[in-house]
């Protein structure tokens, strides 16, 4: 899992509940994985583009859909497209109901995560989106 400068493959979590980030945090690092977190939306878009920038990018952003406060993974998608189009992200929701979750594609991501879901079901998706190498 090593980026193409030797490092390990970053992704970045966005999620509300700093619970919530602790648990994918330890899943991911565990897994070989250099994570960073924000707490909304925006947070999340400064952090992937000044990451971008500094040429360390993100291999793979989790995006929670609904935050109590800030923007939410809906919002935040539209800006990352913007910064980069070929932005790997997952959204993640408990809402599973909302547009975004049953056609996730539509709106630019690559999978979408049920909460509460599972450390397999973690590991699967991102097995699915970063294979060997983190190519």
């Amino acid at each position: 899992m090593e980026t193409v400068s030797g490092g390990p493959v970053r992704v970045l979590i966005m999620d509300d509940e700093e619970h919530i980030r602790e648990i994918l945090r330890a899943y991911l690092e565990r897994w070989g994985y250099a994570v960073t977190d924000a707490s909304d939306g925006r947070e999340a878009v400064k952090r992937y583009v000044t990451a971008r920038e500094a040429g360390a990018p993100f291999g793979l952003v989790f995006l929670d859909l609904t935050v109590r406060r800030g923007l939410g993974g809906r919002e935040a998608m539209v800006e990352l497209l913007k910064v980069d189009p070929a932005a790997r992200v997952v959204i993640a929701s408990g809402y599973l109901d909302d547009p975004v979750m049953e056609n996730y594609a539509a709106y630019g991501f690559l999978g979408a995560l049920k909460k509460p879901f599972t450390g397999e079901e973690l590991k699967s998706m991102v097995e699915r989106l970063l294979p060997a190498g983190g190519s």
